[in-house]
């Protein structure tokens, strides 16, 4: 959209990136919780293995099961990053600000954000005491 905004000559509309920082912040998720995996146990398979396991059986089952205690849930690793990007939720002016939360979501795009950046720090700094304390 930039580029092509300028080498048309027509406008160039920034209208969207808060979209592009959230499905960063989703991309990061996922892959510091993979590197998480792979240097925790060592073993390319079963980490791959395990973490397809997590991302698309257990995280779900938790967090239905976390529903009724607030809609815990929604702030599970994965969970909170994928919901940032909840088809429309960036739509509206007022949920860009963090002010609605986005459709079937409970708690607020600000709220998820700081989640799902605070599990891509802990894992990190996982991979980083991991990788500090043995030789790989």
């Amino acid at each position: 959209g930039f580029v092509f905004g300028l080498a048309g000559g027509g406008e160039v509309s920034l209208s969207g990136l808060g979209v592009a920082g959230c499905f960063f912040l989703q991309a990061l998720m996922y892959i510091g919780l993979a590197f998480f995996f792979g240097l925790l146990f060592r073993r390319s398979a079963f980490a791959m293995g395990l973490f397809c396991f997590y991302a698309f059986v257990l995280e779900n089952v938790l967090e239905r099961r976390l529903e009724g205690l607030g809609h815990a849930g929604e702030l599970l690793p994965l969970a909170a990053s994928d919901h940032l990007l909840v088809p429309g939720a960036m739509a509206a002016a007022g949920d860009v600000a963090g002010l609605v939360a986005p459709a079937g979501v409970h708690w607020p795009s600000w709220g998820l954000a700081v989640a799902a950046a605070a599990w891509v720090g802990l894992c990190l700094a996982g991979c980083f005491a991991r990788f500090g304390r043995q030789d790989l």
